[in-house]
């Protein structure tokens, strides 16, 4: 998904005075005078003049009244701030809380790339990447990062990415897309001169995130590759939407009588995921979408209505304030409601589980989660 417009609130941090000449939206003919104030720059809004004369359904509005108006149009905008945030970064901060409220070794150890040892080797393997990323240049840096993206799929039996790129986002992290095998990484990640523990803790979570896509759509394919014994390749690569070498693998891997039941059992969860309910599963994504985009659009018109009323309060700017708030509040709970489906979405929600619980091994990998080698020991070396 895209992230919301990024928009300052507030831009203009200077105390002024505006003294409004009545107009003919001005109800009261009276002037108002308007100052911004510590508390308004913020994100609050005070008058300073009892006098303001706002009305509303022929009624005067006191100027705590306007405050309280104006303070509700903040929150709004301030959670469509929040809404941002949540798409930007992968990684759900109650998650991350919920998990580092447990001792260490009590999170859940899912299966496949979610498998703690596998998690806590990538972060041992982050934390190398981190030390190593000044002195190495950004090709060597997508090296690294998809060395270890790759050693945790083959630890967890899927095969290795076809594709791994960087690439300029807006506002997402990253991506699988599986009809190539690609991985591709939002380029600012691996732009930095540094990496902070907080883009690597980041990086930890986009990296399984996006691994764990691979590993649902590779057992979704031998889930299917299965049910047949002597179905093809190709019929697998079409059904499965994945390129024919991985769909080989998967005809090669396929599940049978020997298969671990649970192993088994997540193949065919994803295969309903992906296929059997896969139109109304990309509807539900759909529709997250559509209602970002409405969220996004009402959060720049409030903007706009909230910036009109600074500049000329009188009472026509400010039922158009109270029209965009009420708007900016709709589309927001609108927002929501898809959110809360889409992350309900079987393949979501493994997928941004494995990824907080990666980030999390990074912020406890010294408080005694186990570590496994993620490379051979001149791999470091190669990289300077």
């Amino acid at each position: 998904m895209l992230s919301l417009l990024r928009r300052n609130i507030g831009n203009s941090w200077r105390k002024y005075g505006t003294k409004v000449t009545p107009g003919a939206d001005d109800m009261s003919g009276e002037n108002l005078t308007l100052v911004r104030t510590k508390r308004q720059r913020q994100g609050g809004s005070e008058f300073t003049d009892n006098t303001a004369q706002i009305h509303v359904k022929g009624r005067k509005l006191t100027k705590a009244q306007i405050v309280k108006a104006l303070d509700a149009m903040n929150r709004s905008i301030a959670r469509a701030k929040e809404i941002e945030q949540l798409l930007d970064k992968k990684t759900p901060a109650v998650e991350i809380a919920r998990y580092m409220q447990q001792k260490p070794g009590a999170q859940p150890d899912l299966t496949g790339v979610g498998e703690k040892g596998i998690l806590a080797g990538f972060a041992a393997a982050m934390t190398r990447t981190q030390i190593l990323w000044p002195k190495i240049s950004l090709n060597n840096r997508l090296k690294l990062i998809e060395w270890d993206v790759n050693k945790a799929l083959k630890l967890a039996k899927v095969p290795n990415l076809c594709s791994f790129k960087a690439e300029k986002m807006d506002g997402v992290a990253g991506y699988f897309q599986s009809a190539l095998w690609k991985f591709g990484i939002n380029k600012d990640f691996v732009l930095g001169s540094t990496l902070s523990d907080d883009a690597a803790a980041e990086l930890c979570d986009t990296g399984m995130h996006e691994s764990r896509h691979a590993e649902q759509r590779f057992l979704a394919a031998c889930y299917y590759a299965g049910q047949n014994p002597k179905i093809s390749a190709y019929a697998v690569a079409q059904k499965l939407h994945i390129p024919i070498s991985i769909a080989q693998a998967a005809v090669a891997n396929k599940f049978n009588a020997t298969t671990n039941p649970k192993v088994a059992a997540r193949g065919k969860k994803m295969y309903d995921a992906f296929v059997t309910n896969g139109k109304d599963n990309q509807k539900i994504s759909d529709d997250c979408y559509s209602a970002l985009l409405k969220v996004k659009s009402a959060q720049i018109e409030a903007n706009k209505a909230k910036d009109a009323f600074n500049a000329n309060p009188t009472s026509a700017t400010y039922a158009d304030v109270k029209t965009k708030d009420d708007n900016l509040k709709k589309a927001i709970a609108e927002f929501d409601l898809s959110y809360k489906k889409y992350r309900n979405i079987e393949y979501e929600k493994e997928a941004h589980e494995v990824g907080a619980l990666a980030a999390l091994a990074f912020k406890q990998r010294s408080v005694g989660l186990p570590a496994i080698a993620m490379g051979p020991p001149s791999q470091e070396s190669r990289y300077d």
